[in-house]
């Protein structure tokens, strides 16, 4: 009988405990405050105001088509 109250009682608290890691993330989350190329973070591959190009075989990994 105790050892079940224990697993419920753990159970319970590893329920409660995860609930609040996640809700402290959903609360701790805020959002950018610009776009890429203002210079808030850095600009994925494709994002910018100059033009891009390039040079070379297109390939993976080291194999041209």
């Amino acid at each position: 009988m105790k050892k079940i109250i224990f697993v419920l009682n753990f159970l319970f608290l590893t329920t409660v405990f995860g609930f609040v890691l996640l809700l402290n993330q959903a609360f701790a989350w805020t959002e950018p405050t610009n776009t890429p190329p203002t210079g808030n973070v850095s600009a994925p591959i494709n994002v910018g105001t100059s033009l891009q190009s390039k040079v070379g075989p297109v390939g993976f990994n080291g194999a041209t088509a």
